[in-house]
């Protein structure tokens, strides 16, 4: 009797610790959805033309990298089969893209696996913040995902439910929108050259050797391998596109035998050569992942010739691609900035500047806000360990300002920074650091309304608190 009575006790307990839990997840799966604008609002698209697929056809699986390179039509020209784009953010993990397209692999199917070549997509990494908002409005997916993530969603849904009832949604333009998107589900936006920086993402190094791929993420692949393949498809591992500037390791002999790693590791067949997927900074676009519109083509026609080659299709792949030129990017600010006086800088290959510390007179202030330019320069960005040690609590990031990225470790030790307000809109336009560490306990991000850095393709994967600029 006494042990039924604890028995008892205990699941009521638990009802009662996770009847809050429940209520709020519902609350949020049942109120209107308000993410579908967004880039990864097209999720759901994508699973519905993977399912509605009933022929043979191929299936590419990987991040925004498939998103942004794989020319769908392209493909399907010379293979005669239908494909599905299916790669979308890399924020999402890889492993959730395995898990949702199970289902709709069948027989015949060719399915090519090409991930970012990054630690985080080469992981078990999984975003339940942005695969919730992935689901808005077609949380039915749920039921596709692992044990494991499925309580990482529930964990996740009180403050995914407090977000979505504050937000509003709106229009959002650009590519990294849902309106980029076109009947295949490719990203088909005028994008003619690279826009980046130092024409490529500083924050992000390629680096090819196998401590860049986790043993878990290894096993996790072979077993969806072998699933497919019990299944009746067959499996190939293609690469994505790298963008060369950004590949540390420079040597064929080393890249080579990181591919050889590689193939000795996943149990499906390689199709690509690593090396004809690392492109000049010329075919890319805003990250060392994401192709231009040329870019696209070649990688797309690169794919497409290493299917044929694999299925024994005697085809000629003809398509032209013209390299662009990489644009000149006019640095020169003629005007004087007051703001510049507080600050260090050091002068970069392309002219602008960044910030490297605080000026003595600096050091004096605890809200600063970054100049446009110093000695007739722009400034373009903000260095590692820029602020550390300082007395600075508040850095305010102008309208229209030319600061194009915050690198890794730039607020490290600045433990007294609590708000970080951007007055620039287009947060696609300021790449941030990969995290925020070394800042005050209570520090947000206060952004102006119309923007979309709480949702968007940067800055929402960084787990930032945001606040809304008070008029």
């Amino acid at each position: 009797m006494r042990k039924t009575k604890i028995i008892l006790l205990s699941i009521l307990s638990l009802i009662a610790i996770l009847s809050p839990l429940v209520i709020t997840a519902l609350i949020g799966f049942l109120s209107p959805p308000v993410y579908q604008e967004s880039f990864v609002g097209v999720l759901d698209d994508k699973v519905e033309r993977l399912d509605g697929i009933e022929e043979e056809k191929i299936v590419v699986i990987g991040g925004s990298s498939v998103a942004f390179g794989v020319n769908s039509a392209l493909i399907e020209k010379y293979t005669e089969m239908p494909v599905v784009n299916f790669g979308l953010y890399a924020s999402l993990g890889t492993k959730l893209m395995l898990d949702l397209s199970r289902k709709s692999v069948n027989r015949g199917d060719i399915v090519i696996i090409a991930p970012e070549m990054d630690p985080e997509t080469l992981s078990l990494y999984f975003n339940a913040d942005s695969t919730l908002r992935a689901f808005d409005g077609s949380f039915g997916l749920i039921s596709r995902v692992r044990a494991d993530d499925f309580f990482k969603l529930m964990a996740s849904s009180w403050d995914f439910t407090l977000e979505k009832l504050r937000y509003e949604a709106k229009d959002i333009e650009g590519v990294y929108s849902a309106q980029s998107f076109n009947e295949y589900l490719d990203v088909e936006y005028e994008r003619p050259h690279n826009v980046m920086n130092a024409y490529y993402d500083e924050n992000l190094d390629i680096t090819l050797d196998e401590s860049i791929v986790s043993e878990e993420f290894i096993d996790y692949v072979n077993d969806y391998i072998a699933f497919c393949k019990r299944r009746g498809a067959d499996v190939y591992f293609s690469w994505c596109p790298m963008n060369s500037l950004a590949v540390t390791n420079k040597d064929a002999q080393s890249i080579r035998a990181f591919q050889s790693f590689m193939e000795e590791k996943i149990n499906a067949r390689f199709i690509s050569n690593i090396e004809d997927y690392i492109l000049e900074p010329e075919y890319f676009y805003d990250t060392n992942f994401h192709v231009n519109d040329a870019g696209m083509t070649l990688h797309s026609a690169n794919l497409t010739k290493d299917i044929l080659l694999e299925l024994e299709i005697p085809k000629l792949v003809n398509e032209t691609v013209e390299k662009p030129e990489l644009p000149y990017a006019d640095v020169r600010y003629f005007d004087y900035d007051e703001n510049e006086v507080y600050f260090t800088y050091e002068r970069q290959d392309n002219g602008s500047y960044v910030i490297t510390g605080l000026s003595e007179l600096g050091k004096e202030k605890t809200s600063l806000t970054v100049p446009y330019g110093y000695e007739s320069y722009v400034v373009s960005g903000i260095a590692e360990g820029a602020f550390s040690g300082s007395n600075l609590s508040e850095l305010i990031i102008p309208e229209n300002t030319n600061i194009k990225i915050l690198m890794n470790g730039c607020f490290r030790g600045a433990n007294k920074l609590s708000r970080l307000v951007i007055y620039h809109k287009n947060e696609a336009d300021i790449l941030p650091p990969y995290d925020f560490i070394g800042v005050a306990q209570d520090f947000t991000v206060y952004i102006p309304e119309g923007s979309s850095y709480e949702i968007g393709y940067y800055w929402s994967e960084r787990n930032l608190k945001f606040e809304r600029i008070e008029k």
